[in-house]
């Protein structure tokens, strides 16, 4: 299906589910119609397509959005029908009840910032969990932030992990070692090519293999969703993306479990989770995937790492103006494209020959 397809499916859906929920937050919509299939339509619907639908809908005046404080002093804005007639009262009333549950999902994010510390302890615990089985070294058992690698301080800020895969051959025979650094991003938005958010990892670890070219490495990004583009560039440039489809939240008194299913209902946030220390896909990408991809992964990013040091490093500045930032993705992922491309051709040869 084209675009164009998939922004009707869009448009139709978010209209279905404000007839349903009468008033809605954004992040509800991507949690309904995006992480899963939008029952009425049978199909997911990929934020950006939610968004191109959003903003038409907008503009046509078919919904408006409204902004109103919670108890708190929390300015949250709900989605609602443009036309009020006949269900203003529904409306205020699903408004006021989507405005509280999200203003608590926010108290968590925002101002506990709780959320960004969890997933890197599930990460963590991955990673420990695979280190017999797949041969890492953890650069810091412990956990905690790795300030410095290689000897030398991380440009861009501190890495949220990092492993050292050793890599062997058919008879077991230890062949070498690949460099993992690590970033956890533990938000709900899924992580797109152009998103800030990738691009700290991918500028920290460009510098890394800028400043190491001997030295094999493979950046990887733990994330709760990406769209297939994200990992179509991954593919390409030779990083990986670590989906998790869950969102974790602590252990701790102030995380009502009664609120955390109030949110996974109500908002469809069905992928919040209290950490237990362990997630079977993230096992599964630690222990399986990335040993399996690790040595033709770091080939491909100690050509590209280095080459686009400076794209990332400007894409990674969340001041960047959405033109530019518009351009440079374009940029990379019409290179990815070619990249994969001329890979398939020379596989293709291989076959031949």
């Amino acid at each position: 299906m084209h675009a164009a397809g998939w922004v009707s499916r869009g448009r139709e859906a978010i209209l279905q589910l404000l007839e349903i929920e009468h008033a809605v937050v954004w992040p509800e919509v991507e949690a309904k119609v995006a992480d899963k299939k939008w029952a009425p339509l049978g199909v997911h619907v990929q934020p950006h397509h939610l968004t191109t639908a959003r903003q038409q809908l907008r503009d046509e005046g078919a919904i408006a959005s409204t902004a109103g404080r919670t108890r708190g002093g929390r300015s949250v804005p709900v989605i609602h029908f443009g036309d009020l007639t006949g269900r203003k009262r529904k409306v205020e009333d699903a408004a006021a009840r989507k405005r509280l549950l999200q203003a608590r999902y926010l108290a968590w994010a925002v101002t506990l910032h709780i959320l960004g510390p969890a997933g890197e302890r599930a990460t963590h615990a991955s990673l420990l969990k695979a280190a017999p089985i797949a041969g890492y070294r953890v650069e810091r058992p412990e956990g905690g932030p790795i300030g410095s690698l290689f000897g030398k301080k991380v440009v861009g800020g501190p890495l949220d992990d990092a492993v050292h895969l050793q890599l062997k051959n058919e008879l077991g025979v230890p062949t070498g070692v690949v460099s993992v650094p690590i970033e956890v991003k533990n938000v709900r938005e899924w992580i797109y090519p152009g998103s800030e958010r990738l691009h700290q990892l991918l500028h920290k670890a460009a510098a890394l293999q800028d400043a190491n070219p001997e030295l094999p490495i493979v950046p990887v990004l733990v994330c709760r969703r990406a769209p297939w583009a994200t990992f179509r560039m991954a593919k390409a440039f030779g990083f990986y993306v670590a989906d998790a489809k869950a969102q974790f939240l602590p252990e701790r008194e102030d995380v009502s479990q009664t609120h955390v299913e109030e949110m996974r209902v109500e908002l469809g946030y069905s992928d919040l989770v209290i950490d237990t220390g362990r997630n079977r896909l993230l096992d599964k990408h630690f222990g399986k995937a990335l040993p399996g991809i690790a040595e033709d992964a770091a080939s491909s990013w100690a050509i590209f790492g280095p080459r686009y040091l400076e794209t990332f490093e400007a894409l990674r500045q969340p001041t960047l103006s959405e033109a530019r930032r518009s351009e440079l993705t374009l940029e990379l992922e019409s290179e990815g494209r070619r990249i994969l491309r001329d890979r398939q051709g020379d596989e293709d040869e291989d076959e031949v020959d």
